[in-house]
């Protein structure tokens, strides 16, 4: 089959394939779901990253992401912000949502643990009552199991797929979270079959993953705690000109069914530090607006990101785009330019900047749906 007729970053046969009228690619996959991406950035996709400086993917790692956060009735649109509001401009009515690179990066689990967490919630929705193995594709083996991507260029040289799966297995028999599997199963029969076949065949002798008694328990742990967290910690300037910003963070926490929290809102009785450091720990994910300058905003954030949560960053494009940050009354000052240009450390995250009120609520509240749920 013709190469446009395969998944650009799985490498899998697709349902649907087209050039679209707005000069974008748009593809359909069992294991992708379905995808855009700009027509201009076609050349770069045959590489295992593409893009540039914060806006470069890793395209392993966005096969994962892919696979599980796809949505039967959402399109995702893999680019750069810019390149998405182009997009947009020409076609508001698209459904598609943007997918960054940060994102991604954002969303990949940090540790073997974390790894493991997601491929047992994954596998408790494939399965529709306790006992039932969960049914899955030849195609969707690699990246539910966070396998490496032997599409991926440069991977094939190097990369023992069989030892890795035979790995994964193991620890999932040994801490006695799957039943039932066969060790007479031909593992690398499994391995080589698995980038050969169609996406809808079901002859390949897979191993059976039924989920043990143990981790139905893991799973009820993990989805109770994402399903009652609701909370959000906003950390941004508090003075009275941010207001606007303030309440238009949280329409879109509120759009996005989420809870805010902002330190000078929060009835207590204890020293602020200790209480902001515990409502930190306790939310789900933390917002800081950079709009305005607010050194303990940078703190937080890093305290936040130590503990492994969830980070989105925000500003205003005027801001970020400024480029004169020097004092009215004195051109030698730098202290204005160093309390009110956004850190250098910043400029290496992907910055959700937004143009006016509005954009900021449409645009934040898309971000958390996509990237936290």
């Amino acid at each position: 089959m013709d190469k446009k007729d395969n998944c650009i970053f799985c490498g899998n046969v697709v349902e649907e394939s087209e050039i679209t009228e707005y000069e974008c690619i748009y593809k359909k996959c069992s294991c992708c779901g379905r995808y855009i991406v700009p027509l201009s950035s076609a050349l770069l996709f045959e590489n295992t990253y593409f893009g540039n400086n914060k806006d470069t993917y890793n395209k392993d790692k966005l096969v994962k992401y892919l696979f599980y956060n796809k949505k039967d009735h959402r399109c995702a649109f893999i680019s750069t912000q810019s390149a998405y509001d182009s997009y947009r401009k020409v076609n508001q009515k698209s459904e598609a949502f943007l997918v960054t690179a940060q994102m991604v990066e954002d969303w990949y689990p940090k540790t073997f643990a974390e790894t493991i967490d997601k491929i047992l919630l994954n596998l408790a929705q494939r399965s529709n009552y306790f006992g039932d193995p969960a049914h899955f594709s030849s195609a969707e083996l690699s990246p539910m199991l966070f396998m490496k991507n032997v599409y991926c260029k440069g991977t094939e040289e190097n990369l023992d797929t069989e030892s890795e799966l035979q790995f994964l297995l193991d620890y999932f028999i040994k801490n006695e979270y799957i039943v039932g599997y066969s060790e007479g199963i031909d593992l690398w029969s499994v391995v080589e079959r698995i980038y050969e076949l169609p996406n809808d065949d079901e002859s390949l002798d897979l191993p059976s993953f039924t989920l043990s008694a143990k981790a139905w328990d893991r799973v009820y742990e993990l989805q109770k705690n994402q399903a009652n967290n609701k909370d959000v910690f906003v950390a941004m300037s508090f003075h009275e000109s941010a207001n606007d910003i303030r309440r238009a963070i949280k329409q879109a926490i509120d759009d996005a069914e989420y809870s805010s929290l902002l330190m000078d809102e929060i009835v207590h009785n204890h020293q602020i530090v200790p209480e902001m450091l515990r409502l930190i720990k306790e939310s789900r994910f933390i917002i800081m607006d950079i709009t305005q300058p607010n050194f303990g905003a940078y703190y937080e954030a890093g305290y936040a990101q130590g503990l492994g949560k969830e980070v989105i960053i925000t500003c205003s494009q005027e801001v970020w785009d400024k480029k004169d940050f020097s004092c009215d009354k004195d051109t030698n000052c730098i202290y204005k330019q160093i309390s009110t240009k956004p850190h250098f450390d910043i400029a290496q995250k992907q910055v959700l900047v937004w143009n006016d009120y509005a954009d900021l609520t449409k645009k934040l509240s898309e971000w958390i749906k996509h990237l936290i749920g």
